[in-house]
This record gives structure tokens, sequence and C-alpha cells, in this order.
């Protein structure tokens, strides 16, 4: 299978993500992982010699970023017996969210944090003042009572929440003890400019969020007053610049990074968008659930079929479109059968950038994304003997939604609302598939 797509703003800049047709059949005994990731650091050279690519990079088990000259290059890979299909390395962005306003938490005085002790407890008591979405997704109809409190005083210990995006601002204190190693994939521009809203000290580290976007979703997943996971540990993992925006390559590499640091119970949250579809995310996605790790993503903000966007099309994902405070799909929400869950995504208020207790409202499936990533995390917390992922997504939906509260939800996608509360801790689980043969 030859495949190459073309960018969705025809940029082309001789650059491709080839995927090697051998990894798979190396990979059968042992560790196929590690198997898979040495077989491709081991191609890499040949490969470059024999298509007279400038760089040949390996960037995800099976995958390479390759580049050079692009018409003789795009000839070679697509006849070279190693190669399975090539993409064109094509630029993302952010899921578009529109700011609506900011402030600090110290204004905030009617919004209480939940958290006693935000490094080993959290208190069973509702949170007062809680924000919208939060409120939303604990009770199974409206209206809303203006407090937040999951069941079984779940607080998602001992997870992870990867949050792919642009950075996080850790001095925030939303994250405050909470915040675990991190990393920036960020090579063509400087990651953190000196003359962003994070302090200087912080300019050389993955953790900077110029943007905000990171920061916000970060807070929304796991925050101490704004999120849905409050004891999680949250992970910096910078694909996007300070525009919000990142290659394909870039994005791969931070996946598999994640992978790589063989965390149980983690959640990648992906609130990013792209007009078309992809085969190597499609992979490097079911390598993650495979490797045990569920990711989360966004179902894009254009009113149109989730299946023709990435990364929303990718069926081992958890697609996530965006309601309103009405129970309504956000006008601008993608919808179809490849959205899997609905969740609050307009107005949603988190933690901002400028400074350690700033506040930012943000709308977008951007910000469904990790409201459903947070109670992934919860369930994780709360199955962590189940060694299956694939058994806790299926969860997510029998667990943590309910039916029938989205009005409109568009042709195709299900009518499930994400909601904590019904929740049952007596829940059996699927059974553990069986062992391979």
């Amino acid at each position: 299978l030859f495949v190459v797509l073309a960018a969705p703003d025809g940029t082309l800049r001789g650059q491709y993500i080839v995927k090697l047709s051998a990894p798979a059949s190396q990979a059968r005994h042992g560790n196929p992982w590690s198997n898979a990731r040495a077989f491709t650091a081991a191609v890499a050279p040949s490969l470059q010699q024999r298509t007279g690519a400038s760089q040949v990079v390996p960037i995800f088990p099976g995958m390479l970023r390759v580049s050079g000259d692009s018409s003789r290059l795009l000839e070679q890979l697509q006849s070279d017996h190693e190669v399975e299909y090539v993409e064109v390395d094509k630029m993302r962005h952010a899921s578009r969210p529109m700011t609506t306003s900011r402030r600090s938490l110290a204004q905030s005085a009617s919004v209480q944090p939940i958290i006693d002790d935000v490094a080993t407890k959290v208190s069973c008591d509702a949170q007062s003042g809680a924000t919208w979405g939060i409120d939303r997704i604990d009770q199974a109809d409206l209206p809303l009572d203006n407090t937040y409190g999951p069941p079984d005083c779940m607080c998602g210990e001992g997870t992870h929440i990867w949050v792919l995006d642009t950075g996080i601002k850790i001095t925030h204190n939303e994250f405050t003890g909470r915040m675990g190693v991190g990393k920036s994939f960020i090579y063509d521009t400087p990651s953190c400019a000196c003359t962003g809203p994070d302090d200087p000290s912080h300019c050389p580290d993955q953790d900077c969020d110029v943007n905000g976007h990171g920061t916000h979703c970060a807070g929304t997943a796991a925050g101490t007053t704004f999120g849905v996971a409050k004891c999680a540990t949250v992970h910096a993992v910078k694909v996007l610049d300070d525009d919000a925006r990142g290659w394909d390559s870039e994005i791969l590499e931070g996946i598999a990074w994640v992978v790589d640091q063989g965390m149980p119970n983690s959640v990648i949250s992906m609130s990013l968008y792209g007009s078309d579809t992809s085969y190597a995310f499609e992979d490097a996605i079911d390598d993650a659930l495979d490797a045990g790790i569920i990711t989360v993503v966004a179902a894009g903000n254009e009113a149109s079929d989730a299946c023709n966007y990435w990364p929303g099309h990718v069926s081992s994902a958890v697609t996530v479109g965006a309601t309103m405070s009405d129970d309504a799909r956000w006008d601008s929400s993608n919808y179809g059968t490849c959205v899997d869950i609905f969740a609050p995504g307009t107005d949603i208020t988190s933690a901002g950038v400028w400074s350690n207790d700033d506040e930012a409202v943000m709308s977008g499936t951007s910000m469904a994304c990790p409201h459903v990533s947070g109670a992934a995390a919860l369930l994780l917390a709360k199955r962590q003997s189940n060694k299956s992922p694939a058994l806790v997504i299926n969860a997510l939906i029998r667990a943590f939604a309910v039916e029938g509260r989205v009005s409109d939800p568009g042709h195709g996608s299900p009518n499930y609302l994400l909601n904590l509360n019904k929740y049952n801790s007596d829940l059996p689980m699927p059974p553990p598939p069986p062992p391979p043969a």
C-alpha cells in the first residue's frame, strides 16, 4: 500500500512520514515496542542511502521523518521495498478555541477548590461555585446545582494525564504538587520566548505555555479548582508552538515519548485539529492503546462529519463533541459516527497563563475533550487492576454517560453526554480478553 496525502493548506516542504512495512513481523517475540524501535533505527541509514534523502529520523516505532528534494524523494520512497505507506508531514493546530474573557482566581471568590491537600487527598464534600462544565457532568439532568462532587470520592489518584498541546504553565496554582515529567518536541520555532507571559526562568523548558490553550485544557482535565480529576498527575508534552501549530512528525514523537515513559493508568489528551485523516495517527494511537494508554481527542469545530477530520476519525481514540449549557450540541461541533461522547465545551472557565492564578474562558471541542480525559483518569483510578484500556474506553460510555440528553447531536452521532454520577462502583467490568495463543 502506497499512500500520499497532501497537506491541507497546500504546504509541501519536502518532508514526509514514512511507515515501514517490516516492524510488525520483526516484533512477534519479546517486547514489540522495543523491537520496533530498534528495527526502525536500524533501517534509517540504509533507507537514506537508497533514496538520497537529506535526513531520515526515527519518530515512532515503525515510522520515520524523511526530508529532501520532494519530487525525486517521493518517487524513491514509494518504490522502496521496506515502505508500507508515505504521508506528507502536515501542519496541525489546536482545535481553534474562542477566548471570551479572562480574570484572576482572586476575583472568583465564589469558586472554592475541592482539594484539601492537593498532593495527598481530596475532600468528599461537593465543591461549591463550580464552573458550569464540571457542574454539568456530575448530574444526570438540568438545572445545574452550582456544585461539583464526583461519586465515590473519585479524584484520579495514581493516574497520569499527558496533555499534548502548547505546553502548560506548571507554576499555576491549579497544578501545585501534581506536575510530572514533560518534554518539548518543537524544533522549528522557539518553544518559549522570554517576552511571553511565563516567568523568564522557565523559558527554556518544555512546560512553558505562551499561547494558553494547553494550560486551559490541563486545568479542565485536572485542575484543583476547574478540573475533573483533581488528584491526577499532569504532564506537559509540548507539540504545538506559541501560535498553536505543530507538524505531524512532532506530535507522533510526543505520543511515542509518552509510551516510552511506561507510566500505568495513563491518558493522552489531544485537543488538536486537522482537516483530513491520517493512517499514521491511526497506527500510532492503536499502538498507544496496545501499550495501555487511552487517547482522548477533540471532534473538531467545523460543524461537519468528524470522520473526515484528524484526529477525530481515529476509531481507537475517544472522540469528543461539544455541548452548550442547555445540553444542545454546540453549533460548530463536529458530529457523526466517529464521535463517541459529548461533553461541555462552550464558555468553559479554566487556568490561564498570565499569572499563577489567572483564569480564561474558552469555547470549542478543545474544551470538551479534557472533561472526558479527566473522566477517563477517574475510571482508571477505580479500575487499576484492569489491564485492558480498551475495556476502560467501553466503560466510559456505560459508566460515565447518560443517553438522550443532547439535543440535535448531529447525523450519526451517539446521544451520550458525559455524566459521572451514573458511575456505580459495583458495575461489573467485561471479562479481560483471552491471552494470545
